[in-house]
């Protein structure tokens, strides 16, 4: 049996991307000369316009920012919750709180988010591919334990970017 179409639907914590992608197992895809892909002879071609990359939603978590209880309502606020509740000491606290607070709160608000930024930070991993992705990577475990696909995770990764784009270290 080949595989003639692969949806892969991701989803971020402010978004959906969709991508419609053609495998070529066992021989099944082709080149189409245009740099296209096409079904080899024999083998049916497959329509992206037909392919279904709708979802149900009653089977992904949904999650409403707005509706989420904030933990603090300001940057100061966050700063004192980072180190009272999170035992968070550092510059790059204060930092994130200041320049990113809308991340930390969203973060702070989900189970999970908080673990993954602190793995991340303990270990110096600083995206997707260092802290999950490559092998032996140092936050496989944590991220698993809540759900690599989760909104959870999906925040940490835009905490971690708003980390890197602040230049909170």
């Amino acid at each position: 049996m080949f595989l003639r179409a692969v949806v892969f639907v991701r989803s971020r914590a402010r978004g959906l991307a969709s991508t419609t992608v053609c495998l070529a197992l066992l021989g099944a895809c082709g080149d189409d000369g245009d740099g296209g892909q096409k079904a080899q002879e024999g083998e049916e071609e497959v329509d992206p316009n037909t392919v279904d990359v709708s979802i149900d939603a009653g089977e992904y978590p949904t999650v409403m920012f707005d509706t989420l209880t904030k933990p603090y309502e300001d940057a100061t606020s966050c700063v004192a919750y980072g180190t009272t509740v999170r035992m968070e000491t550092s510059t790059r606290t204060a930092c994130l709180c200041d320049k990113c607070l809308e991340q930390m709160q969203e973060c702070d608000a989900l189970k999970g988010c908080a673990e993954v930024r602190a793995c991340s930070w303990t270990s110096g991993c600083n995206d997707e591919w260092s802290c999950y992705l490559f092998p032996g990577a140092p936050c496989k475990d944590v991220i698993d334990l809540y759900g690599n696909g989760s909104v959870a995770v999906a925040v940490a990764i835009d905490v971690l970017d708003c980390t890197k784009s602040s230049k909170c270290k």
